[in-house]
């Protein structure tokens, strides 16, 4: 048997579990999958020294979750109460130090999963575990807290670390370790499972500037100012292939320079996303201005050439900043207020500038993904839209505070035909954008895409889309469809 799933949230949960446990398991093992349910804290519970005495040197993954985050919640057992309160004073329970002293290292072990409530504090056996994998290529816990921090900085061999919360002293814990250990460590996923970010970007950058073996992989809910100024001056850039933000904020947000400059600057860049999730009703995401987008050689007028332009295969990010006097209403029919849409400084400026940004985009030659928009619509609960739902005109108008009028229209007209060349694109997103896409238009991307399968962002509101749509649904169905609705919708 090379595979084993344990799953239980029956009454009699840890007396299935300890039974389950305290069998040997196969020395064929591969792969450990455990969901365990429990109310008691992770740091007082035997399960952990249990589970990890039983492992068999050949296990090379482990995933484990202990507690209730994905479980209902039932009475506390007999057992269960003996395991939070009497497990080490009950004379026949061995102690951490009994059940884990002679066991051996785990050199097959490359993959650890050990999670938890956001809370918890990890079990001293899970210092001595970690250090037992003496090969471990990718750790994923809950936090970082000091009790077993020296056991990840001895961890030599580690190339990527997942972390569900993250907080300033999980951050600078981090930092310590890659000051003093972790000499392979270049992949990192932080905090993507917690509701808010409170970690000072100065941290942040304290953090990144320690790492020696150069950033591959970057998942990050924010990046600042001072973050992004590490990954382009300690020359990062260079190794980077992944970079993924969720959003930024007013304080030392991400520049649109610095993305430019990452773009330029890393010749083994594959996925290039600021444009994902649902921002906090505070936060926006990170966004190129056209101008420094195009990127435009002072001497020539010509664009400069960017290290990714043969790697990226993976573009999502807003592109804002391009006049569009074609617009004189907002995307539910209200009139513009003043600053909606930037007004031109020469007659023609916003047609100039969409053609060089669709000469820009048309560089990326083996582009599979391009998302120039998302559904960026937020309400802080259901029952504040179910509220807002009796005044309509208050829900249209917040509806389009953040809907993108300076964009590209995505017309023939406007110059779309210059990205012919990407030949290679399969999805295409530009919801939420006042674009201008006819039968025309596409039909012309089928035709010069022929790998599209999905394509996102026709609006409702605009007769000529809902007309290409339903033109495309009834030609191309095996096309996944999704348009920009209203609200909910």
């Amino acid at each position: 048997m090379s595979t084993i799933h344990l799953y239980n949230t029956g009454t009699d949960g840890y007396s299935w579990w300890r039974r389950i446990l305290l069998q040997r398991l196969p020395d064929t093992l591969k792969l450990l999958v455990i969901a365990f349910p429990s109310p008691t804290t992770f740091a007082k519970s035997s399960a952990p020294s249990l589970l990890f005495s039983q492992c068999p040197t050949g296990l090379q993954e482990l995933r484990f979750h202990f507690g209730y985050r994905h479980f209902r919640q039932h009475a506390h057992t007999d057992e269960e109460d003996n395991d939070s309160d009497n497990s080490h004073s009950n004379n026949n329970t061995r102690t951490d130090d009994e059940e884990e002293r002679g066991i051996c290292l785990l050199p097959a072990m490359k993959v650890l999963k050990v999670t938890c409530r956001e809370k918890d504090l990890y079990p001293s056996s899970f210092s001595r575990f970690l250090g037992r994998c003496s090969n471990l290529h990718t750790l994923h816990v809950t936090s970082i807290d000091p009790s077993w921090v020296s056991a990840l900085t001895a961890s030599e061999f580690l190339k990527r670390l997942e972390l569900d919360f993250v907080s300033t002293a999980t951050v600078r814990l981090l930092g310590t370790a890659l000051k003093n250990g972790l000499p392979n460590l270049n992949e990192i996923n932080l905090g993507l499972g917690g509701d808010t970010w409170e970690v000072e970007d100065i941290d942040l950058a304290s953090m990144l500037s320690a790492c020696r073996a150069g950033w591959r992989s970057i998942e990050v809910e924010f990046l600042g100012f001072y973050s992004a100024d590490v990954l382009i001056n300690h020359n990062h850039c260079v190794t980077l292939e992944f970079l993924k933000v969720f959003e930024s904020t007013e304080r030392a947000s991400l520049t649109s320079a610095q993305m430019v400059e990452i773009l330029a600057s890393s010749p083994n860049l594959h996925t290039f996303v600021t444009l994902c999730g649902i921002p906090s009703q505070y936060d926006e995401v990170p966004f190129l201005l056209a101008d420094e987008f195009i990127d435009l050689e002072p001497s020539t007028s010509q664009l400069k050439p960017w290290l990714c332009e043969s790697t990226l295969k993976d573009f999502r990010a807003k592109i804002t900043g391009i006049p569009r006097p074609d617009i004189t209403k907002t995307f539910h029919g209200y009139p513009l207020q003043d600053g909606i849409v930037l007004e031109e400084t020469y007659l023609g400026q916003g047609q100039d500038y969409q053609r060089q940004v669709y000469q820009r985009l048309a560089r990326l030659c083996r582009l599979e993904r391009l998302e120039l928009g998302y559904e960026d619509r937020y309400y802080d609960c259901l029952d504040e839209y179910y509220m807002l739902r009796g005044h309509v005109s208050v829900l249209e108008h917040r509806d389009d505070e953040n809907y993108q009028y300076n964009c590209l229209e995505m017309s023939l007209r406007s110059g779309l035909g210059l990205m012919e060349g990407l030949k290679d694109l399969k999805v295409l997103s530009v919801m939420r954008m006042a674009t201008l896409m006819g039968i025309e238009e596409v039909d012309w991307m089928m035709t010069s895409w022929p790998k599209l399968k999905q394509m996102s962002g026709f609006n409702y509101s605009a007769d000529a889309e809902v007309t290409a749509q339903n033109w495309l649904c009834e030609k191309y169905p095996q096309v996944k469809l999704k348009s920009c609705g209203y609200m909910r919708d």
